[in-house]
């Protein structure tokens, strides 16, 4: 993760937030995987890619209700 800017306050709530680059998170399913409800991912794989988001902390994302 990269941080690009912030702490700076949120457009809509004015909480802090922070503007990261992070790699994109790909669901799948391993081998050994059962598959009985395939619209659940088992594994996580980064991708190389990376892409902007929005972070209210270090973890997780900010969810603006008004936004």
């Amino acid at each position: 993760m990269t941080v690009l800017l912030g702490p700076t306050p949120c457009a809509s709530c004015k909480a802090p937030v922070t503007v990261v680059r992070r790699p994109v998170m790909i669901a799948g399913h391993g081998a050994d995987c059962p598959k009985k409800k395939p619209h659940v991912a088992c594994a996580w794989v980064a991708s190389a890619v990376m892409t902007e988001t929005v972070a209210a902390d270090a973890n997780g994302l900010h969810r603006c209700i008004r936004a």
